[in-house]
C-alpha cells in the first residue's frame, strides 16, 4: 500500500510513522504489516491463516466453493523485472506465486486487479541507456559528457553491456 507516501509529502511527516498508524487503524485481524524505508506496506496474512483456509475447503468437498461476488477490490502486484540486475529464480517463482494467489482470491469472489511489471521503457530504461553509454565511452577512452545524466545503475551488468558494445 502506497497510501503513506503520498500523505507524508503533504503533512511532511515521516512516511514510516504514518504507515505504522494506518496498520494500527485499520485493526484487521490476522493480518501482518511490514513498512518499508519508504513507507510502503506490505500485507501478509500469516500461515495459519491459509491453513484454515485449506482446511475448510476441503471439508466442503463435492461443493461448488466459488465464492460470491464481493465488493472488495484487492490489487496484488508480483514480478517486478528492473533492467538494474539479471533474472534470477525468485522471479519465476514470485510470478507463478502471484499468478495462483490472484487466481484463487478471484475464485472466491474478490475483484482482483493483477500488476506484473516488465520494466521495458520509460524512466528506468532511459537511466539503463544512460549508464551503458557512460561505461562504453569510459571503456574507450572517451571522457563523457560534462552534462550527462547521473549514472544510477553502475553495476556489474551495465559494465557486462558496455564491454560488448566495445567488442562489437
Amino acid at each position: 500500500m502506497t497510501l503513506a507516501l503520498p500523505i507524508s509529502h503533504k503533512t511532511k511527516r515521516n512516511p514510516q510513522e504514518i504507515a505504522q498508524e494506518i496498520i494500527k487503524i485499520m485493526n484487521y485481524p490476522n493480518l501482518e504489516g511490514n513498512i518499508t524505508k519508504q513507507g510502503y506496506i506490505n500485507f501478509r496474512f500469516p500461515t495459519n491463516y491459509y491453513q484454515k483456509f485449506l482446511t475448510e475447503t476441503l471439508a466442503q468437498e463435492g461443493q461448488n466453493l466459488q465464492g460470491e461476488k464481493k465488493n472488495i477490490h484487492l490489487n496484488i502486484e508480483y514480478v517486478s523485472t528492473n533492467p538494474t540486475g539479471y533474472l534470477h529464480l525468485a522471479h519465476f517463482r514470485h510470478a507463478v506465486i502471484g499468478s495462483a494467489l490472484a487466481n484463487v482470491y478471484q475464485f472466491s469472489g474478490y475483484q482482483i486487479t493483477r500488476e506484473y511489471y516488465i520494466n521495458d521503457r520509460g524512466g528506468q530504461i532511459i537511466s539503463l541507456i544512460n549508464s551503458v553509454y557512460h561505461f562504453y565511452h569510459t571503456l574507450q577512452g572517451i571522457s563523457p559528457h560534462a552534462n550527462s545524466e547521473k549514472i544510477e545503475y553502475s553495476g556489474q551488468s551495465s559494465q557486462e553491456v558496455a564491454k560488448i558494445l566495445v567488442k562489437k
